[in-house]
């Protein structure tokens, strides 16, 4: 399975775009959020499309192949799957592979798994009100897809 053309465009908006690096909250990113190396980026300004492709690449080459195989033999749909690239695109292939949400799904528990978005709305243990708008909206792709 891979991420569909539609959660793309929701990622990009998710992330928005910024032409230069910015730091974020464990390193700096660049284009939709894509974590680079400073030295690569430095004084660089890149294009929206160049911003798409070093997204799509991080998706193929990153989360995917690690959501692959942190989900190896359970069943999902498309709109399941996006919502966990959209995820796991924002907070990272480590804290996927350790989470409640992936414990949940291999175990088959789909429903309580989704209710695991929700958890993630924290930045520093703070609360963060963008953040918990985000993953009602991953969570709502789970449940019913993109366009929902």
């Amino acid at each position: 399975m891979q991420v569909s053309e539609d959660a793309l465009r929701l990622l990009e908006s998710l992330e928005g775009f910024t032409p230069t690096l910015k730091w974020d909250v464990k390193g700096y990113s660049i284009g939709f959020g894509t974590r680079v190396d400073l030295k690569e980026y430095h004084d660089r300004h890149i294009t929206r499309e160049e911003a798409r492709k070093l997204m799509v690449d991080h998706i193929k080459k990153v989360v995917e192949p690690a959501l692959r195989k942190a989900l190896k033999g359970v069943k999902l749909n498309q709109n399941q799957w996006d919502a966990l690239v959209l995820w796991t695109y924002n907070v990272g292939v480590g804290a996927m592979e350790k989470s409640t949400l992936v414990r949940k799904l291999r175990e088959g528990k789909h429903d309580e798994a989704a209710d695991e978005f929700l958890r993630w709305s924290y930045v520093g243990g703070k609360f963060s009100q963008g953040l918990y708008a985000r993953r009602k909206r991953e969570r709502l792709v789970f449940k019913k897809g993109v366009l929902a």
